[in-house]
């Protein structure tokens, strides 16, 4: 969430909240949260919608990098994946380059 106005979504920050852990007579401090829909909407948005929501000319606004950077970042919970298929199939292409370069009589004397 960006840090809007404490008066509208409250206090910010570690233990600023409405409650605290070091009262156990009187845990609550503060204002209790009181989410944008109970309040009436944001009064001060730090948002435009109609920009942040825009589909218009959604590739061109990213860099072809930063296109490739979310997309390495969608991959890496496929890294175990990714090594489960791959590591196997490396050691058979190296199996089989390792064989290919030996001798005709080293693999008769076998």
């Amino acid at each position: 969430f960006p840090l809007t106005s404490e008066k509208t979504m409250g206090p910010h920050g570690w233990m600023r909240g409405s409650y605290t852990i070091m009262s156990l007579k009187n845990p609550i401090v503060g204002p209790l949260y009181r989410p944008p829909w109970v309040v009436g909407g944001i009064h001060n948005p730090t948002i435009d919608p109609v920009k942040h929501f825009n589909t218009q000319h959604r590739f061109a606004t990213v860099t072809f990098a930063e296109y490739v950077k979310c997309f390495i970042y969608a991959l890496l919970p496929a890294r175990t994946q990714l090594f489960m298929v791959g590591v196997p199939v490396l050691c058979v292409l190296f199996v089989t380059w390792l064989e290919q370069r030996r001798e005709p009589m080293e693999i008769f004397m076998d």
